[in-house]
C-alpha cells in the first residue's frame, strides 16, 4: 500500500514524519495533515511481527512497494524485485515517533455546515487505503473544523483522518 505518500517530505522540520511507523499490528503514517492507520493485514510483507516499534523511511517504503516479495527481518526488509535480491533498512531518527492514537477522535460525529479541505490531502488520504478496487469511501464528520474519518467498509481496520482548514478562514 502506498503509505508513504501520507508521510511528511519535509525532512528538516519533523524528520520522524518522513518515516512510516509500526506499532501494535498497524502501520501509521502522516504529514501533519492527514495520518493513515492500517493494518498489517493489508500488506503484503511476510513475517510482519517483525516491524513492531521499527520505522521505514518513506523513500524505502516506496521502494518496498515495487518489490515482488518482501520479509521482515530484524535487520530490515529483504526484498525481490526483478529477480535480484536486496535488504532495504528500517530508518532511525533522533526524534520520538508521535503518538498516531492520540489524535483519532474519541467524540461522537456531527454535523457540518461548512467545511474547506485540501483536495490534494483528500486525495492522498484515499489513495493510502486498501480498498482491492473498490471505489466507494466512507467519510464520518466531527463537526465544523474538526477532523474528517475515511474509510473503506470492507477493510475496517484502517482509517486515515484528513485535518480541514480553519473554518473561519474563508
Amino acid at each position: 500500500m502506498p503509505l508513504h505518500l501520507a508521510c511528511s517530505a519535509d525532512e528538516n522540520y519533523h524528520p520522524v514524519m518522513c518515516h512510516v511507523h509500526f506499532k501494535g499490528g498497524f502501520a501509521y503514517a502522516s504529514d501533519g495533515c492527514i495520518m493513515v492507520k492500517q493494518s498489517l493485514a493489508y500488506m503484503s510483507i511476510e513475517n510482519p511481527e517483525a516491524l513492531n516499534g521499527k520505522m521505514i523511511h518513506r523513500n524505502v517504503f516506496k521502494e518496498i512497494c515495487r518489490c515482488s516479495s518482501a520479509v521482515a527481518t530484524p535487520d530490515g526488509i529483504e526484498c525481490t524485485k526483478n529477480g535480484v535480491n536486496m535488504m532495504l533498512p528500517f530508518g532511525s531518527c533522533d526524534a520520538k515517533p508521535p503518538n498516531f492514537d492520540a489524535v483519532v477522535p474519541d467524540y461522537e460525529p456531527a454535523g457540518v455546515v461548512k467545511l474547506m479541505i485540501s483536495p490534494v490531502s483528500f486525495d492522498t488520504a484515499a489513495k493510502c487505503l486498501y480498498s482491492n478496487g473498490r471505489d466507494r469511501i466512507n467519510l464520518v464528520f466531527y463537526g465544523d473544523g474538526k477532523m474528517i474519518k475515511m474509510s473503506v467498509y470492507d477493510y475496517p481496520d484502517q482509517f486515515a483522518l484528513v485535518v480541514p482548514f480553519h473554518v473561519n478562514s474563508y
